[in-house]
């Protein structure tokens, strides 16, 4: 699976610690949240955590970050920016 990053997402990735390989653990299990302006959000909720401790080894779990959030363009798929997230996000 190839992981398309803007300049902007590279350079958060950098500063923030995340390696490319979270994001295709997050491009695969994470929960996808649509907003209005034409990005989603992935993130890791309850129930993908669930299902990854069941279908992942152990030692792979322990390397996963779950407070890491992606944000990219609907259109494109393009990830724009990544971090970890210290609030929950809102419902809509």
């Amino acid at each position: 699976m190839t992981i398309i990053l803007t300049t902007h997402a590279r350079i958060r990735m950098q500063q923030r610690g995340i390696p490319e390989t979270q994001l295709c653990w997050l491009d695969e299990f994470g929960t996808e949240r649509y907003d209005q302006s034409g990005k989603s959000w992935l993130f890791y909720d309850q129930k993908a955590k669930k299902v990854m401790k069941r279908l992942l080894p152990r030692d792979i779990l322990k390397q996963i970050k779950f407070d890491t959030y992606g944000v990219f363009a609907v259109d494109s798929g393009v990830f724009l920016t990544v971090g970890h997230r210290t609030k929950r996000f809102n419902r809509h």
